[in-house]
């Protein structure tokens, strides 16, 4: 019998769910205003309509960053990474 295939921490080897599901899902999600990424661009309201937010992504068993992104508000979690 094989062993089952997850996602883990590659710091503290936190499960982070199966290999087959999305990762993030296992993670702790910060979303906060994109100007927190580059306080240096201009207010995304005054270019598009959708709401912008800055997701970071965070090992819930020792709060390392695992992954940022940026995305419109409300939107699903982004799967980046798929492994049949």
């Amino acid at each position: 019998a094989g062993t089952a295939r997850r996602w883990r921490c590659a710091r503290c080897h936190t499960r982070l769910g199966a290999a087959t599901d999305n990762y993030k899902a296992g993670t702790v999600l910060e979303e906060s205003a994109i100007t927190e990424a580059n306080p240096h661009i201009a207010p995304p309201a005054q270019l598009i309509d959708a709401m912008l937010v800055l997701r970071r992504y965070h090992c819930p068993g020792c709060a390392v960053t695992l992954e940022t992104e940026i995305a419109v508000a409300g939107d699903p979690l982004f799967r980046d990474i798929a492994i049949d």
